[in-house]
Parts: structure tokens; C-alpha cells; sequence
């Protein structure tokens, strides 16, 4: 039940916008489905949390889910950074501008080209 009404209520959100800044449905779409990705990204975080805790620390070979030193001294990104690159790039998205077109109005008495 919780779920139809936040359907609900999503769905009138989007109407409302298209409305006010002329955002095409397809563009709403697409925003609607980065917004999923966005939370799923979310989701994967404890489950991220948990399989760091059950890995063993004295495998030959670890899974480097955070941000990691190698013997030159170079540091590198884990997988939880990777995926908080990945959702800042989405919301970036999602939070952009759309570049409507707007229509320029000819100049008065502009005599070039006759």
C-alpha cells in the first residue's frame, strides 16, 4: 500500500514538473530510472559493510573495498569509492539543467541578406 502511494505521489511530482519547465517525458524517464539506480547504489552499501567484515584477513588475495595503498605508495580507489563516484555522477545528472530551446525573435529592421 505504502508503495502505490509513493507511486502515486512520484507520478503527479513528475506531471508537475513537466509542466512547470517543459522537461519532455522521455527526460523524466530517464530521471526517474538514474533516481533507482541512485537508491540501489544506496542499498548495496551495508551489504558492502557486511562482506568487508566476513573476509578474511589473512587471505593471500583481499577484495579492496575501500581505498588502498600499494607497495609503490600509490593509492587507489576501493569499491565504495568507485560506486560514490558512480551516484555523485547520477545526481549530477539528475540535478542538471535541461537545455529547453528557446525561440530568438528577429531583429527589426535588419536589412542583411536583402
Amino acid at each position: 500500500m505504502k508503495k502505490l502511494v509513493l507511486l502515486i505521489i512520484l507520478s503527479s511530482m513528475s506531471l508537475i514538473a513537466y509542466a512547470d519547465n517543459g522537461v519532455s517525458p522521455d527526460t523524466l524517464q530517464m530521471n526517474n530510472n538514474l533516481v533507482r539506480l541512485v537508491n540501489q547504489i544506496d542499498a548495496m552499501m551495508p551489504i558492502i559493510d557486511s562482506a568487508k567484515a566476513l573476509q578474511d584477513s589473512n587471505a593471500r588475495i583481499q577484495f579492496h573495498f575501500d581505498t588502498w595503498t600499494d607497495a609503490k605508495g600509490q593509492a587507489h580507489l576501493g569499491l565504495r569509492q568507485d560506486l560514490f563516484m558512480m551516484r555523485a555522477a547520477l545526481v549530477a545528472q539528475i540535478n542538471g539543467t535541461s537545455l529547453t530551446p528557446t525561440t530568438v525573435q528577429p531583429l527589426e529592421n535588419d536589412f542583411v541578406g536583402r
